[in-house]
């Protein structure tokens, strides 16, 4: 069988007939949900269909190939009528494990002998279990593909990447004989893959083309055959790994979904106001459908990728690729699952004060953190505000009384990208970073509309100077009640000028501890409503240091553009590894800590 006869034209047909079926649904009006599955599941039969017609087959493979395509259209409509209400709630499983059976019955294809690990040219014959171990297999991909269902878009992109992976597989690998790689895998796999990639064609939102429990069912049956057509017999680390990475979203979609049921007590989480699968999950995390799709699809392919890389080292010894296999799986489900907390959408409530390792942080937004400090300033008290970054949170956790003194401030804003990376991994409610150079400004605004007059304090001589012109150009009307750099002798002297001053908010730029330190030791007797340690913000706001740009705030990396320009902070680095290994103890300890169910 040729490539093109084999791959490109069922691959090309089942594509064309999926999009065309797909751009027709949308220009049909709005048929609902249910419309939406039923159609997207009838689209992707039918493209299938047209693919696998459209292929020349030996005759000997026709009919193995119109079994498994029976097979399947039971499957299907078996989950539609469980769709419409109909039947019993085991109707869609007993018909895939039905399926399973009519294509071992009657079909040649199973897993008949598997290669012993660690021994060459070893095999070990199945024998009579080979018959119910195909059930099984073919049965159980399917379930775990059918359980996608319920994010449009998902069991899609799932059955193009899978599929792809088979075809490559096939291709790279098929032709030795120990791999008994089916020669229907070709076109099977390229019409399957086909069909779902113009399925897609409707893109990952949430009015794209679903198919059902009863077409994802469908699309998990072939993807259960295909898997044993296609996977490599000649080893057995590849039979179990091929197809499980192949499948990974799926597969730790129904360890996630078992997880939450058993934490639920064995009830259906969703009853008890709980995410029920990962894409539940996602969404409660303020993900939006197209990201969260999007980001599980991203997980699938890598794993895809690693099971080609595995494939393609297939003489190296076993020990060594599952060694591989267990430094770039882990790799993976770590950085998606931190993902799925650090990317989160918080929304809060009321605010609040939570703690980050020890640490107490408000979970304030800008504009709550003002309201806050203009409430100080009304009340005419003085009061502490401390922005919180990685290196004061470290300093804090180190010194006693720094830590003594942050926790006793009236407010404490979360100052920084990896505070805020920190919070969403503990799912704490902090909306977003409050920046100790962007609440400078933003209260320069608030004290011209309101005639406060700040005073500011520390940096290089010249610097506060600068700061303060660039303030009052950016605010007409804000008046300055004086400026001192950070290069002083005489605190006494430095006090008394303040209170001669009478500001009602006071920057203080002296560097975490000793700015904190100085307010500690005098704001009672400063009598200044607000005082504000700000670190280097005079040297940004005078222009001395250029502000990263947009895209390196907004993606955390903010701090790498400031070392850049300051070369003398690149000991300072060393807080950020050191915060990464006490906020991995720290989930650690409250993961094994978290109660198995409420």
């Amino acid at each position: 069988m040729s490539f093109a006869s084999g791959v490109l034209l069922p691959g090309g047909v089942a594509a064309v007939v999926a999009w065309q079926l797909c751009r027709l649904l949308h220009t049909t009006g709005e048929v609902g949900v249910r419309g939406r599955e039923l159609s997207g599941a009838l689209a992707c039969a039918l493209a299938l269909t047209a693919g696998l017609t459209a292929t020349p087959l030996p005759g000997e493979l026709v009919w193995q190939l119109r079994v498994i395509e029976l097979a399947a259209i039971g499957v299907l409509l078996a989950g539609l009528w469980r769709e419409q209400g109909r039947g019993r709630p085991y109707q869609a499983g007993l018909a895939i494990v039905l399926a399973a059976l009519l294509v071992v019955w009657l079909t040649p294809l199973r897993v008949a002998t598997v290669k012993i690990p660690l021994l060459a040219d070893r095999f070990a014959d199945l024998g009579l279990l080979a018959p119910l171990v195909t059930v099984v297999w073919i049965a159980g991909l399917a379930v775990l593909v059918r359980s996608t269902d319920p994010q449009p878009g998902l069991t899609a992109g799932l059955g193009t990447l899978a599929a792809a992976t088979f075809l490559l597989v096939a291709l790279t690998r098929g032709r030795d004989p120990l791999a008994a790689v089916s020669p229907l895998t070709l076109p099977l796999g390229a019409a399957l893959g086909g069909a779902c990639l113009g399925l897609l064609s409707t893109g990952l939102g949430p009015q794209a083309v679903t198919l059902g429990r009863g077409g994802a069912g469908m699309v998990g049956f072939l993807l259960g055959v295909l898997a044993l057509v296609g996977t490599l017999k000649h080893t057995a680390f590849l039979l179990v790994a091929l197809p499980v990475l192949a499948l990974a979203v799926p597969v730790l979609n129904a360890v996630y979904m078992r997880r939450q049921y058993r934490r639920a007590g064995q009830q259906d989480p969703a009853l008890l106001d709980r995410a029920r699968t990962l894409g539940d999950m996602l969404a409660r995390r303020g993900f939006e459908h197209q990201r969260s799709t999007a980001l599980l699809l991203a997980l699938q392919a890598y794993c895809c990728l690693v099971a080609l890389a595995l494939v393609g080292l297939i003489t190296v010894p076993f020990v060594l690729k599952a060694l591989l296999l267990a430094l770039l799986l882990p790799l993976a489900l770590a950085v998606f699952f931190l993902l799925s907390r650090i990317a989160a959408k918080v929304a809060v409530v009321g605010g609040g004060r939570v703690e980050i390792l020890g640490v107490p942080i408000d979970a304030v937004t800008y504009d709550e953190a003002l309201a806050r400090i203009d409430g100080f300033i009304a009340s005419g008290q003085p009061h502490h505000v401390f922005t919180a970054d990685v290196s004061g949170i470290m300093k804090a956790g180190e010194e006693p009384e720094l830590l003594e003194i942050v926790r006793t401030c009236d407010l404490v804003t979360a100052d920084g990208a990896g505070v805020l990376w920190a919070a969403r991994l503990f799912d704490l409610p902090v909306p977003e970073r409050v920046s100790g150079v962007d609440l400078v400004r933003r209260l320069a605004s608030l004290a011209a509309s309101q005639g406060y007059r700040p005073y500011l304090l520390g940096a290089a001589p010249g610097v506060a100077a600068t700061a303060a012109d660039i303030l009052q150009r950016e605010n007409p009307g804000l008046q300055i009640a004086g400026l001192q750099d950070g290069y002083f002798q005489d605190e006494a002297a430095v006090v008394a000028a303040i209170q001669a001053a009478a500001p009602q908010v006071l920057y203080v730029a002296l560097g975490i501890p000793k700015q904190e330190q100085f307010i500690r030791r005098w704001y009672r007797e400063l009598g200044v409503p607000v005082c504000l340690g700000i670190g280097g913000s005079f040297d940004v706001i005078s222009g001395k240091l250029e502000r990263a740009p947009v895209w390196m705030q907004r993606a955390g990396l903010e701090w790498l553009f400031r070392v850049w320009q300051e070369p003398k902070r690149l000991p300072r680095l060393l807080a950020l590894p050191r915060f990464v290994l006490a906020i991995a103890r720290e989930s650690w300890r409250k993961w094994r800590q978290a109660p198995p169910a409420e």
